[in-house]
């Protein structure tokens, strides 16, 4: 099977999008091409160890072991402070499809210990790739006229979201490059396209020269470099 040909509605998984604002349900569908879902979460201690901080690489752990495909989507941060405000966060997410075609969470994630599903947006077009070792940035979209203006952001549009800053998802394909060592041609990238170069220390790894601006409004190349690479030892929890 491919996973892009995948037609989620088929999979017998309950549909979420009664529960989904139309002015948040229809720039995400039209994203996506695709739909959203309750993705049951498979509980810890099973079959296979579960690294809750890498969904990517847990499910081809999961592959590696027990079969089956890796399937991208959009999992909601069940942020109770921000879905009150009207703020709906989505990270990208990777769900096991085992060879029977059943889809599991099997990423443990800290606000989904005493949830037994999670909010999941198929995403037909994207893909997290292990090999080059890039992912995307989050999503931030909003139905509050309040949370608009506290933002400067428009509701109902989707944004790339990252460190604090937006850029609408038309002007950008969202992919964010994980500066670690698995990858070292992310190094590489970095230093070619925007000529930071980075050296490890016991630190960490920290540029051995043109120090990133700290006022990224007022510097459009660090803001760039902000969206398009990661330097987290380890992706967010739900990555």
């Amino acid at each position: 099977m491919n996973p892009s040909s995948l037609d989620i509605s088929q999979l017998g998984l309950n549909s979420y999008k009664d529960k989904i604002p139309a002015d948040i349900y229809s720039p995400m569908q039209a994203f996506t091409q695709s739909d959203v879902f309750l993705v049951p979460i498979h509980k810890a201690g099973k079959s296979v160890t579960n690294n809750r901080n890498h969904s990517h690489k847990n499910v081809e752990d999961w592959i590696e072991s027990l079969g089956g495909y890796r399937i991208g989507g959009w999992t909601l941060d069940r942020n109770n402070k921000q879905l009150n405000e009207g703020i709906y966060v989505w990270r990208f997410h990777s769900d096991w499809l085992s060879n029977d075609n059943k889809l599991v969470n099997v990423t443990i994630d800290n606000r989904h210990l005493n949830l037994d599903k999670h909010t999941f947006w198929h995403d037909a077009t994207r893909h997290a790739d292990l090999n080059e070792g890039y992912t995307y940035n989050d999503l931030f979209i909003t139905v509050s006229k309040t949370s608009a203006a506290k933002f400067n952001v428009d509701i109902g549009r989707l944004y790339w979201f990252a460190g604090g800053f937006f850029k609408p998802v038309e002007e950008f394909d969202g992919r964010c490059y994980w500066l670690q060592e698995d990858y070292p041609k992310n190094f590489e990238r970095l230093e070619t396209e925007w000529g930071i170069r980075l050296m490890k220390t016991d630190k960490g790894f920290m540029p051995s020269h043109n120090k990133i601006p700290a006022n990224l409004n007022k510097d459009s190349q660090a803001l760039e470099v902000l969206f398009r690479f990661s330097m987290k030892k380890t992706p967010n929890a739900t990555d």
